[in-house]
């Protein structure tokens, strides 16, 4: 029987519902995007030595990553590759490994021409990922302590710009279990 505090039960549970955020782009256009809810615990062991300035560690099944990696295996435990895009080093990760990694050509083009059409790669959102021939783009929010910031409304405007539809984003708002 699933556990429903288990991060893959209830991100399996979010792909069943239809729970929506949304979000005004810079030209009055909302937008809704679809939204997903997952509660990590916190990282208990001994700390990690770089944490980005303070972010918070998560324990995903034994495993210390920041919330971002974290919700990056979620996704694909869908069934998805992916990468952490790591805006504060500009390098794109799929490990707390620290080394960066590449993208497919397709998907790097596909980052590219939404970066081109938004002026910048300010906005990406935190994690791109890609099946088949879809990208799905996920933001991390921390429950009650972060939003989406224009950057990210301008990042997404682009997407539109380019033919990348509302059903390549995803907002994730995640935070730790109550002990």
């Amino acid at each position: 029987m699933p556990k429903d505090d288990d991060p893959f039960e209830q991100w399996r549970a979010g792909s069943a519902a239809k729970e929506t955020h949304k979000i005004s782009l810079p030209s009055g256009k909302t937008i809704a995007v679809r939204k997903h809810s997952v509660l990590f615990d916190a990282w208990s062991s001994p700390p990690i030595r770089d944490t980005y300035g303070g972010k918070t560690v998560v324990n995903l099944h034994g495993e210390e990553l920041f919330a971002e990696l974290a919700i990056l295996y979620l996704v694909e435990n869908d069934g998805f590759e992916g990468v952490w895009v790591d805006t504060y080093r500009n390098r794109f990760l799929h490990s707390m490994a620290q080394e960066g990694c590449t993208l497919p050509a397709w998907v790097e083009a596909r980052y590219e021409e939404i970066a081109a059409a938004n002026g910048s790669k300010s906005g990406c959102w935190d994690v791109l990922a890609w099946r088949g021939d879809s990208v799905l783009f996920v933001e991390c929010k921390r429950k009650g302590k972060d939003r989406i910031q224009p950057t990210q409304e301008r990042w997404l405007a682009a997407a539109f710009q380019v033919g990348v539809g509302a059903e390549s984003f995803l907002i994730c708002e995640w935070d730790l279990k109550a002990v």
